[in-house]
């Protein structure tokens, strides 16, 4: 996977709309180990990566989409999110090249990060 270098760069690119480049074969296959809970799915034929994420109370899951919500406008890359009363399903892929990128890669790392510090103080 790209350094961090690499991967600032690829988001000014996305920022300036020049094309992403789309994970490789190996890169897809590396994903479970990298990002253990998240799962690759397809829709509309589509590559996604998906996790859900579960809270002790409803509040604590809208908390928690609000915060990935200002964390995604931070970064100028925005997910799918499901509230379903104490969970919140996220999907990451970049809609201009239909496919995932190192991009949704570091944002699903970043929600993984969210998550653990909202559930560690609680």
């Amino acid at each position: 996977m790209p350094s961090t270098d690499d991967r600032n760069r690829e988001q000014t690119r996305s920022a300036n709309r020049l094309p992403i480049p789309s994970l490789t074969s190996p890169e897809m296959a590396s994903l479970t180990e990298r990002l253990p809970g998240w799962t690759v799915i397809s829709v509309d034929g589509i590559d996604r990566l998906e996790r859900a994420f579960v809270f002790a109370s409803y509040g604590q899951a809208v908390a928690f989409a609000n915060r990935l919500g200002d964390l995604a406008n931070a970064s100028n890359h925005h997910p799918t999110i499901l509230n379903e009363v104490d969970r919140i399903t996220v999907n990451w892929w970049t809609f201009t090249t239909r496919s995932l990128t190192h991009f949704d890669v570091t944002m699903a790392e970043k929600t993984d990060r969210l998550y653990e510090a909202m559930i560690a103080s609680e």
